[in-house]
């Protein structure tokens, strides 16, 4: 992956992306998505880097923001935040969570995401993120696979990111991967401030 990464510099494109999946080699296999984009900043130059997607309800959304901050100062601001409430189910259990219950998490954690790194006091001794990154609200991206997710990304004004593996549902007439999305998109565009 480091080296595609340098290689997609080297040839002039202008980001790369990468996934955070747990237990799971043939997903990809990057539980540690920050470790590696610090990793990949120290031997890059100009390409931007960013998370598609950190897996929200699997994580603390505090230590998101911290670990995000960071390679953002290491990265020189060559880092994007994305965010996603997750996909494969069976990596929910072994972290504490009912993969029923990741739309509620992940809007917690959503929440506690933004406070952070909006620079919000978080302690009782007026103790905020450090480093401070509210750069890191403007480019934050968040996943979603539904039109109804897509409208409260927009409303939000968070980048929108799509799957190249989005669901059908069954009887939806819809057959092609780009009429699946457009209802994506457009739900979106509809709802951007």
């Amino acid at each position: 992956a480091l080296e595609q990464i340098r290689t997609a510099e080297r040839l002039g494109f202008d980001t790369a992306w990468v996934a955070q999946h747990h237990f799971h080699e043939d997903e990809g296999g990057l539980p540690s998505p920050f470790v590696f984009l610090a990793h990949a900043a120290a031997r890059t130059t100009g390409i931007v880097l960013g998370t598609s997607i950190v897996t929200l309800p699997l994580e603390e959304p505090l230590r998101v923001a911290e670990d995000a901050a960071v390679l953002s100062l290491l990265s020189g601001g060559r880092f994007e935040l994305g965010v996603g409430s997750g996909g494969t189910p069976s990596s929910f259990p072994p972290f504490g969570h009912d993969p029923k219950e990741r739309g509620a998490i992940y809007g917690r954690h959503l929440a506690a995401l933004h406070r952070a790194l909006r620079g919000d006091e978080l302690t009782a001794d007026g103790g905020a993120l450090y480093p401070a990154a509210p750069e890191l609200l403007d480019t934050l991206w968040q996943a979603t696979f539904s039109p109804e997710g897509a409208a409260r990304i927009g409303s939000a004004g968070s980048g929108l990111m799509l799957s190249k593996s989005q669901p059908h549902t069954a009887g939806s007439g819809l057959t092609a991967l780009a009429d699946t999305q457009r209802l994506v998109i457009d739900a979106y565009e509809a709802a951007l401030p």
